[in-house]
């Protein structure tokens, strides 16, 4: 068990580079990352749990996490890391991780403990999207550590889904990668990495038209009350061109994604830099969104497939 504090000082400055003895180290290191260079929220204090193989971490999703004995044995077999409510929990198998993917890990599930921070609960985003997310805060923190790029995670994905399944047949199914069970299912059946993939670059997409400040303001949407007035912030509806300005450049090769019409609903595109949000029911969200396009997601967390509270979010991958 390593706690962590990441108030005032105790929050160091951001490494330039992977030099991480120790896996305090690691996690410390690349939550500076996180919160000082992409500038996304962390809690000020939370607790890691690194366990040296699959059985230890089993007995710790139930004992340390309160994680059912059953889903604890399923997530078990194939998640090698889980991001909860500020809890951090990693297998170690066999106390030898280090190096990029290890560290690409911490990033990926300290990521969903910053959504899960931002939205006031677990399970309450639409699981593409959190998945995606993870998977391009973490890609950034290997950049900023000098392993890699996104420039090159965004080449590998376009040239790894080309036959992945949901492209093949031109049927994202949003609705079901949207919710814990149901992106379980298709990563088991479909491919892990091809999966992840993909909702990296639905993410990525998101994130290049709207800047990464525009999806803190997604999350935090979700932390309103149900029945409240829902709106994103005045900061991030405004200047919708400057906010562009600052994200990185969409990928010039069109690739896969675009045979899939990813932006087809062009009538009925939410914008998330312009569009106000409403409370589930009302006439504004539930004829502006289409179902299926991903540039309406905005729009879709108010409608009833995507604000799921009390299920229990499903992190990790192998």
């Amino acid at each position: 068990m390593l706690p962590f504090s990441l108030e005032g000082s105790a929050l160091p400055a951001a490494p330039l580079h992977a030099d991480f003895p120790t896996h305090a180290d690691a996690i410390r290191g690349i939550s500076a990352v996180i919160v000082r260079d992409l500038d996304l929220p962390l809690p000020k204090v939370f607790t890691a749990y690194v366990y040296s193989g699959r059985e230890g971490f089993e007995r710790g999703l139930v004992e340390d996490a309160n994680v059912s004995p059953l889903r604890a044995a399923e997530l078990s077999e194939f998640a090698v890391g889980i991001g909860k409510r500020r809890q951090l929990l990693l297998n170690d198998e066999g106390g030898a991780a280090r190096g990029r993917e290890w560290y690409r890990l911490i990033a990926h599930e300290l990521a969903h403990v910053s959504q899960i921070e931002l939205a006031g609960g677990e399970g309450r985003a639409e699981q593409w999207l959190a998945e995606g997310m993870a998977e391009w805060v973490a890609f950034n923190v290997l950049e900023r550590l000098d392993l890699d790029t996104v420039a090159n995670r965004r080449k590998l994905a376009v040239t790894g889904i080309r036959n992945h399944a949901a492209l093949v047949a031109a049927r994202l199914d949003l609705e079901t990668l949207g919710n814990p069970r149901g992106f379980t299912v298709r990563h088991l059946r479909e491919g892990s990495l091809p999966t992840y993939q993909l909702a990296f670059l639905m993410a990525d997409y998101l994130i290049t038209r709207d800047a990464p400040r525009a999806w803190c303001a997604y999350f935090r949407f979700l932390r309103a009350p149900p029945g409240s007035p829902r709106q994103l912030p005045r900061d991030v509806r405004s200047e919708p061109g400057a906010l562009r300005a600052r994200s990185p450049r969409p990928p010039q090769e069109p690739g896969p994604l675009a045979s899939t019409r990813l932006a087809h609903g062009r009538k009925a595109r939410a914008d998330l830099t312009g569009r106000s949000l409403q409370k589930p029911g009302s006439s504004a969200s539930s004829g502006a969104a289409c179902r299926r396009c991903s540039a309406c997601v905005t729009l879709r967390a108010s409608n009833d497939v995507s604000v799921r509270r009390g299920e229990e979010s499903e992190r990790g991958r192998p």
